[in-house]
């Protein structure tokens, strides 16, 4: 019995000294899709979901945080709002930004693609050497056979705006 009440008061007391995790104002920074930079003042803070606390006078209705945005790329970045109404929100807030629709963010599905297609053209640039230098020798048809192999090796599967651009490239 000894024991049983022994294990109950320190279960007890690691509850009560662990709290809630922090104190103040709880603001999560949230991304749809998570894993965004979370920036505050120029300074990173992590990747979303990130919470930070602020001490504000709850008397107060309104509280304002530092400059707060999320950077999923260099040209994907969205600010946080700063003001908050702390009598609506008392016990803190979670805010989700999405990511840019006009941005040239690569999202990971993407970065995959991408990859995939540019392996697939790199195979059909590699095993047709002779057909490579006729290319770059004037033939400029043979860009369709290139874009019809890499077609074929990766089963219709691939975008051709993607192909194309990527042999363009290698194909200089």
């Amino acid at each position: 019995m000894k024991k049983i009440l022994t294990l109950s008061f320190i279960f007890l007391s690691l509850t009560f000294l662990s709290g809630c995790g922090g104190s103040g104002y709880a603001i999560t920074y949230d991304t749809s899709p998570q894993g965004a930079s979370v920036y505050c003042e120029g300074k990173k803070q992590g990747y979303s979901p990130v919470t930070l606390y602020y001490d504000f006078d709850k008397t107060k209705t309104y509280g304002k945080t530092k400059r707060c945005y999320a950077q999923w790329s260099s040209t994907g970045k969205e600010n946080y709002s700063r003001t908050w109404n702390l009598k609506k929100f008392p016990n803190g807030v979670r805010q989700t930004l999405d990511i840019p629709k006009n941005s040239n963010v690569l999202i990971v599905e993407d970065v995959i693609t991408t990859g995939k297609s540019a392996l697939e053209c790199a195979k059909i640039i590699e095993e047709n050497k002779d057909k490579v230098n006729q290319y770059k020798a004037g033939k400029e048809k043979l860009f369709g056979f290139f874009v019809g192999q890499t077609m074929k090796v990766s089963g219709g599967t691939a975008n051709p705006q993607l192909v194309n651009d990527i042999l363009k490239k290698k194909l200089k």
